[in-house]
């Protein structure tokens, strides 16, 4: 009986060390390696997406895809008066934009409603934005990045 326990105990921890998921992180599994998980975002966020350059790459709509997949609801503009015109007509509680673009869509915010967060996606070598924002991505980050800022500033805003 004491072999078959010593048998069936890795086997047990390998099964049940695969059902595991963390939070939008990687993870070291014995028999696939690291291994990205998604996750279900405990606060999903309405996200406006403001992307004026209208070529998305792949490793765009990726993080797009998984953004959506974690629970989070995506409008993806690429003009600026339907960004305007989105943002004086819906509640979000998030902005993703270059630090550029976001400035014009923050002259247009309503002070009297709740502002959205602001979550600016920096050029890799730009010191300079990365100071001005409190939260942001670089472009070459992926989407468990994305997820991370996003999943701690609903969690501060306590939304």
């Amino acid at each position: 009986m004491d072999r078959f326990c010593k048998l069936l105990l890795p086997f047990a921890l390998m099964v049940g060390a695969s059902a595991v998921f963390a939070c939008g992180e990687s993870m070291l599994h014995p028999d696939q390696g690291m291994r990205y998980h998604g996750f279900t975002t405990r606060r999903p966020a309405d996200i406006l997406v403001y992307r004026p350059d209208a070529a998305l790459g792949d490793s765009t709509k990726q993080i797009y895809a998984g953004l959506q997949r974690a629970g989070h609801h995506l409008t993806v503009i690429a003009q600026e008066p339907a960004a305007i015109d989105a943002l004086s007509s819906r509640h979000f509680d998030l902005i993703i934009a270059r630090p550029s673009d976001m400035d014009a869509l923050t002259a247009h915010l309503d002070s009297a409603t709740h502002a959205p967060a602001l979550l600016a996606v920096i050029d890799d070598a730009d010191k300079s934005d990365a100071a001005r924002f409190p939260q942001y991505v670089r472009q070459s980050d992926g989407v468990d990045k994305y997820l991370k800022s996003i999943e701690r500033d609903m969690q501060e805003r306590g939304s």
